[in-house]
């Protein structure tokens, strides 16, 4: 990766041209020759223009302005993200000065600080600490003792598991690791609310559904690995383990099951009769029906992406929200300022913003009240007519319509990493790795078990 960047994939077949003997060409010419074979991928829009910017500079570190009697050449066109991102660079100082502009830089750069420091690897918590550290970063508001004084205070550092480098400490009796079917894996998306359904992804990776299987959404679900699970209204989508492509099953009444073929992605989102996913290079695609532009996604690069009902919405890395599809509501309107994440709805957005407050757009139908809580909140979950989210202590609270014990079954005394809603019921991954579900949420008899993770309700 550059700057946490996936590389763009190399080509089914590469060989490096021959070099002409004795022939007289620049450092930079030498370079591009070789990784011709590349064509328009990786080395040509990535790491060459990154590399070409520090031609002025010998092997030693010493300026220059000729090589091999040629002027050095150290402009270039760099790709960061997707084929619609390109930064024009003049040499070294100016792709430097160029990518401090860049807010996904600050990200980034926040984001290895924060996983660094913690000694694990990140998870939705992180998100808003990762966030509130990148806009900082950018605004020039911290400086780096700052940063990591910022970590490390942080409820993150504080509860981490800690970890002691070689011979810090005496050797201790070596102790058992906890057996895979004992808890949840840590991918992202693995528990997944779906209209009267769920899916998860379990330790072995696979994809295990409960609930309503009137479309085959629960008994069709796929066998192999799998990293992630988005569940629709009648159907799901999950990412294969092997490739990245999309396998989809349940109801495809407007082909919201049609996954497109060899596209690799890193997030899917399910709705009604529609189901969009970020590509590698974190652009939207959408499948299923066109109505109200359901399947006409923005145009740009997208970090994240969460979809509902009738319309979908896309993050991207400087915090901005997109959204496309259903507008009855005003769902789609969204304010134009920096969110940490943001949760579709139906006919509804709620997000957190970077002070970890909560705000939300679109319907209050049908006597509805929504408005948001006050506090400070780490994660949300927006479902039907009501919404659940994740408290700095870690404790989950819910809102709006509180039919079927939406929120009044919230477990009081249990903390949460991560929280998902349905039409009745709302699901959490518990802080020690349980499955905990409220509202309308099925018999525990109906939920997965075979040690998968404590069958705690």
């Amino acid at each position: 990766k550059i700057l946490c960047t996936p590389l763009l994939p190399a080509p089914a077949e590469f060989e490096t041209p021959k070099q002409v003997p004795g022939a007289k060409v620049s450092n930079r010419e030498l370079f591009h020759n070789a990784t011709a074979g590349c064509g328009t991928g990786c080395h040509d829009v990535q790491i060459n223009p990154a590399g070409f910017a520090f031609e002025h500079y010998d092997g030693m570190g010493q300026w220059r302005t000729e090589d091999n009697g040629f002027t050095v050449d150290a402009t270039g066109t760099f790709n960061y993200k997707a084929e619609d991102f390109k930064l024009e660079i003049e040499d070294a100082v100016s792709l430097m000065k160029t990518v401090a502009n860049e807010y996904r830089s600050h990200s980034c750069y926040s984001f290895h600080w924060v996983e660094y420091l913690l000694g694990r690897g990140l998870s939705a918590r992180d998100e808003p600490l990762i966030r509130k550290l990148a806009w900082s970063s950018s605004q020039g508001d911290q400086t780096l003792k700052q940063m990591l004084a910022e970590v490390v205070s942080s409820d993150s550092y504080m509860s981490r598991r800690r970890t002691v480098p070689y011979g810090d400490e005496p050797e201790q009796p070596e102790q058992p690791e906890p057996q895979p079917e004992d808890t949840l894996s840590a991918y992202t998306n693995t528990v997944s609310a779906g209209y009267e359904f769920g899916c998860l992804i379990d330790a072995q990776q696979r994809v295990r559904c409960w609930g309503d299987d009137e479309h085959g959404q629960v008994s069709g679900a796929p066998d192999g690995s799998f990293k992630s699970v988005a569940a629709g209204v009648g159907h799901a989508c999950a990412l294969r383990a092997s490739d990245d492509t999309a396998v989809c099953w349940g109801k495809n009444e407007e082909g919201e099951s049609a996954s497109p073929a060899g596209t690799k992605f890193k997030q899917l989102a399910a709705g009604y009769i529609h189901t969009c996913g970020l590509t590698l290079e974190g652009k939207a695609v959408c499948w299923g029906t066109s109505e109200d532009g359901r399947s006409t996604p923005a145009a740009g690069s997208f970090e994240t992406i969460t979809a509902n009902y009738e319309n979908t919405c896309a993050h991207a890395a400087d915090g901005k929200l997109t959204c496309w599809g259903d507008n009855s509501m005003g769902q789609n309107n969204v304010p134009d300022v920096v969110w940490t994440q943001a949760y579709v709805g139906f006919r509804k957005v709620c997000g957190i913003l970077e002070d970890m407050t909560i705000r939300c757009v679109g319907s209050k139908a049908d006597g509805e009240t929504f408005e948001p809580p006050t506090g400070k909140f780490k994660q949300i979950a927006t479902g039907i007519k009501s919404a659940c989210a994740i408290r700095e202590d870690d404790t989950v609270m819910c809102w709006g319509d509180n039919q079927y014990g939406r929120h009044d079954g919230v477990p009081t005394n249990k903390t949460f990493d991560y929280v998902t809603t349905g039409r009745t019921y709302g699901c959490g991954v518990g802080t020690d790795d349980t499955l905990v579900c409220w509202g309308n949420a099925f018999s525990p008899s109906d939920l997965p078990s075979s040690g998968l993770f404590k069958p705690t309700r």
